[in-house]
């Protein structure tokens, strides 16, 4: 009984609600109050649009901890600053808004990004679904 009892309490404290809150769903970002653009994620990948309506990126996610993971780029032939994997930490400021801070961990550049992540809502545009599961089905994680 006490084994179950024990068991029990690691899966509820493993569960982290605020690393399910932005593990999946709609995101805009945010800088300096200035809407960036949108996030549509899902596990261990998103999909970034920027508000310049050309820009659309592939990111992978791999979570490190209930307040951290590492970026990463996913094109086909990295180059430039897909080549650089990020240290990201969240903290929940608000109801569905994040900080979040990214730093480069494999270059040398000085480069340190903050921003505001706001949930819009659990779902994600249906045009975007069959690319993240194929996304999370068929690539493993970020070798660092």
């Amino acid at each position: 009984m006490k084994k179950i009892l024990l068991i029990l309490i690691i899966i509820i404290i493993g569960c982290s609600p605020e690393k399910e809150e932005i593990k999946n769903g709609t995101f805009e970002l945010f800088e300096n109050d200035s809407f960036k653009g949108t996030l549509y994620r899902m596990n261990n990948f998103q999909i970034e649009k920027y508000n310049d309506n050309k820009s659309e990126l592939i990111s992978k996610l791999d979570y490190i901890s209930d307040s951290t993971f590492y970026l990463s780029g996913t094109e086909i032939d990295p180059k430039d600053i897909d080549t650089v994997y990020f240290h990201t930490t969240y903290k929940k400021i608000a109801e569905n808004k994040f900080k979040i801070v990214i730093i480069p961990v494999n270059s040398n550049i000085e480069y340190r990004y903050e921003g505001i992540l706001v949930k819009t809502k659990e779902e994600i545009e249906e045009k975007y679904i069959d690319t993240l599961n194929y996304l999370n089905k068929n690539y493993k994680k970020i070798e660092k």
